[in-house]
């Protein structure tokens, strides 16, 4: 992991959000890109109303951001390499498209942008690029603070997929911090446990030179039998694969996610294929 992709929209969930990749990425001397989206869309037909050109809005964003990138150097020095970016479009393509033209490993965001009000726009981003970006996401929740990540719990349900490749990043994570992991396979309580052996023996292949023990949950309320888990067990950092068709993708619609992203007390990393 070399690389870690910040989006910044100059709030408070972002400041956190921010603060949290700084300390992931001092760990292991990741470089850090800082990129605020703009959507240059307002136009006025008022002459008393000043309206800021698209040069303006990209020079004053920038001057913001490189004000940032000087805290963080007065804060963790030279070693940590920051650089600063200002890109006009949608906040989920034009994220996608940095991460893919820069090589990004991780992105890490917070759930709850600048300007919201209501609980239904909440997050919203960023559980939309939780199910469509092109590398793994860091959601990082209001109230999170960054601790020593000692303890991963991956829940997953039994959808066969290529878990070598999914799993990557999270090796790359446990190896960097040196956590245990948590395998938690989630089911309905009703399907049989046998159900999961395939899936099982796939994520064993892929984690067998990692530290985990394995556990199984059998709830009808799966965000909250997650949250309860990550709670006894004093979790770190929480691990999902929202595949399509998956449990864990319908897990990013109304009702469900603010169930388990917005009353979770530590980071949610969703993978991808």
């Amino acid at each position: 992991m070399k690389t870690i992709l910040v989006p910044v929209d100059f709030s408070q969930a972002c400041d956190n959000a921010l603060d949290y990749a700084l300390k992931f990425a001092q760990k292991a001397k990741i470089q850090i890109h800082l990129l605020n989206v703009y959507d240059y869309a307002f136009v006025s037909t008022d002459p008393y109303i000043w309206v800021p050109s698209n040069d303006e809005l990209v020079e004053g964003n920038l001057q913001r951001l490189e004000v940032i990138r000087e805290k963080i150097k007065q804060q963790f020095g030279k070693e940590l390499i920051v650089k600063c970016h200002c890109e006009p479009g949608t906040v989920v393509d034009t994220v996608n498209a940095f991460a893919e033209k820069h090589q990004v490993d991780l992105i890490i965001m917070g759930m709850q942008g600048g300007g919201f009000v209501s609980e239904k726009i909440i997050g919203s981003t960023t559980t939309s690029l939780m199910r469509q970006s092109v590398c793994p996401i860091l959601g990082i929740g209001k109230d999170v603070k960054f601790n020593p990540i000692e303890r991963i719990v991956l829940a997953t349900d039994h959808q066969d997929a290529d878990y070598q490749n999914i799993l990557k990043p999270l090796k790359d994570v446990i190896t960097m911090f040196q956590a245990h992991l948590y395998v938690l396979y989630v089911v309905e309580p009703t399907v049989k446990l046998d159900k999961g052996i395939v899936t099982g023996v796939q994520i064993m292949r892929a984690l067998e030179d990692i530290p985990y023990t394995e556990h199984t949950l059998a709830e009808d309320e799966v965000a909250y039998g997650i949250n309860q888990f990550i709670m006894n067990k004093d979790i770190n950092m929480a691990v999902i694969v929202p595949r399509k068709h998956s449990f864990f993708y319908s897990l990013f619609h109304e009702p469900n996610t603010k169930k388990l992203a917005f009353h979770l007390n530590v980071p949610l990393l969703a993978l991808h294929e």
